[in-house]
């Protein structure tokens, strides 16, 4: 008996130590402060992924740029966030573009139009309702999602 538990304690213990030895990867808070800067924040939020002992932290800002359009709120955003150093990596347009910052080398920044925003329900309901809300309130024409991400440059 006294083995059986102490070898149900040595696991437990072994187990925790894994999840004690994790990492969580995220932003610098100025990072945040600094891209929050470009536009009217309505909702913010963060979400969390989870694998083999890493957690990995994206801010996610839903911003009204004070656009007519979409196209326009994207491309206002863009020329806001160039302003602050930020470059262009990948261009998906008209819903997405990815940027980069040399001052924020450790940063990667997604922009994507609210209406062709996709988020799993399921694994972040508080990121559903969030966005949900925004686009239920209608007026969403002028309103860009901006997602922060840890991304080491290798």
């Amino acid at each position: 008996m006294r083995l059986a538990l102490a070898l149900s304690t040595a696991l437990a213990l072994l187990s925790g130590c894994s999840f004690f030895s994790g990492t969580t990867s995220r932003v610098e808070r100025a990072v945040v402060d600094e891209v929050r800067s470009i536009g009217g924040v309505i909702a913010e939020t963060t979400t969390e992924r989870h694998w083999d002992g890493q957690t990995a932290v994206t801010n996610v800002l839903v911003t009204d740029m004070r656009s007519t359009d979409s196209w326009t709120a994207l491309e206002k955003a863009i020329a806001l966030l160039k302003a602050f150093g930020w470059t262009i990596e990948m261009r998906r347009l008209p819903d997405w573009v990815s940027m980069r910052s040399d001052r924020w080398k450790d940063t990667q920044l997604s922009l994507i139009r609210i209406a062709s925003y996709q988020f799993d329900e399921f694994e972040d309901p508080e990121l559903a309702k969030m966005i949900t809300a925004v686009r239920t309130r209608g007026e969403t024409e002028g309103v860009v999602v901006l997602e922060l991400d840890r991304a080491d440059r290798s």
